[in-house]
């Protein structure tokens, strides 16, 4: 019995010896890891600071670029050093002085933010330009925007700013952008509370960013926050890509009344821009854009809003003029177009361009393109 109590005992010992040497070897690893963590992070907040664009939250318009910023764009190929200048509304370009009269507030998607060209490029910032002191324009995009976050906005700012004008415009695309149902907005939010608590740590938004790079890369879309419509055409043929879009619109037309009918508060009401897409559109999408600029037409002419494409304007170039090479946001030109086109019509509101409407020292034409 004595010699079963030693063994007892020493095997005791022994237990406790080991759980000891594995006690200080987890606190090891945990101290290692926790020092490189802390060098990584430090590393990556003195030479590799998270620049890219951040977003604020909103029960509305579920997002918007976060005011006061200076960050960097990236667009589908890859292109990152985009820097972008985000005043103190949350918009794109200088701050914004309250009473600005008379003042053009522009409200789109990344089309009119200007993904993928300089804070000068924009549309909205050569309309400002050309204007010179006769008027003030206010780019209002924002990624991924639907007509309802476009709607969201102008509640956010409109009698802050009282635009004698509001421009909405419209990509293809927008259509598909629809208020999510209560469960996917709660997931939407559940997810951004996520990633914002990640992008405290500068070594973590660095990992997530390559990380969610990967999850797209395999079709893993539903762990990564997604700004805008996604897939949503996959699988679909072309009379379902078609419905899906006119639905879409339909659903939109309500919201794009009431926002005229707010617009008309402050000035003239909204002007809509119809941004299509059928001169690079896929197969399935053929024929598209003139079924949504007939339909946005007779809305239009109902609710005596002013209503133009800026189709006609595009399509004296090939898309590869007006395309960023493997991306589907317009080149500099294609801004430039567009804001040529919308100029016109803002003479009738009396509106008088006082400045040469030119893009480039040099105007580019077909046969030489921009440098």
């Amino acid at each position: 019995m004595h010699r079963y109590n030693q063994a007892a005992l020493i095997q005791l010992m022994s237990n406790g010896i080991l759980n000891r040497e594995l006690f200080i070897r987890f606190s090891l690893l945990a101290l290692s890891l926790l020092l490189v963590f802390v060098g990584g992070e430090f590393v990556c907040r003195l030479f590799f600071p998270d620049t890219q664009l951040r977003y604020t939250t909103d029960s509305e318009s579920l997002y918007y670029l976060e005011p006061n910023q200076v960050g960097m764009m990236s667009v589908a190929n890859g292109t990152r050093f985009i820097p972008a200048r985000i005043n103190n509304f949350g918009f794109r370009g200088p701050d914004i002085k309250e009473g600005s009269q008379p003042l053009i507030l522009v409200l789109g998607d990344s089309f009119t933010l200007g993904a993928g060209v300089q804070d000068h490029e924009t549309f909205s910032a050569l309309l400002d330009t050309w204007l010179g002191s006769k008027g003030v324009v206010v780019n209002g995009g924002q990624p991924g925007y639907g007509t309802f976050q476009m709607a969201a906005t102008l509640q956010r700012v409109g009698d802050r700013l009282r635009p004698q004008l509001v421009v909405v415009v419209l990509w293809q695309g927008d259509f598909m952008r629809q208020p999510l149902d209560s469960v996917a907005r709660e997931e939407f939010f559940a997810k951004k509370r996520r990633l914002e608590i990640l992008k405290t740590s500068v070594l973590l938004t660095h990992i997530y960013r390559r990380v969610e790079r990967a999850l797209l890369h395999f079709g893993a879309d539903r762990f990564v926050l997604r700004l805008g419509e996604g897939g949503m055409n996959a699988g679909l043929n072309s009379v379902a890509i078609v419905d899906t879009y006119l639905r879409g619109l339909e659903a939109d037309l309500p919201r794009l009344a009431a926002m005229h009918q707010q617009a008309t508060r402050y000035g003239d009401g909204i002007f809509l821009v119809l941004w299509p897409k059928e001169d690079f559109a896929t197969q399935a999408e053929e024929g598209l854009a003139d079924l949504l600029t007939n339909r946005l037409g007779t809305f239009a002419r109902e609710h005596k809003i002013p209503f133009i494409s800026v189709q006609p304007a595009m399509r004296q170039w090939p898309p590869s003029f007006l395309l960023i090479p493997n991306d589907w946001h317009p080149t500099a030109l294609a801004h430039c177009l567009a804001a040529k086109r919308i100029a016109a019509e803002l003479m009738t509101y009396g509106l008088h361009i006082t400045k040469p409407m030119m893009c480039h020292s040099v105007e580019p034409s077909p046969e030489r393109p921009l440098s």
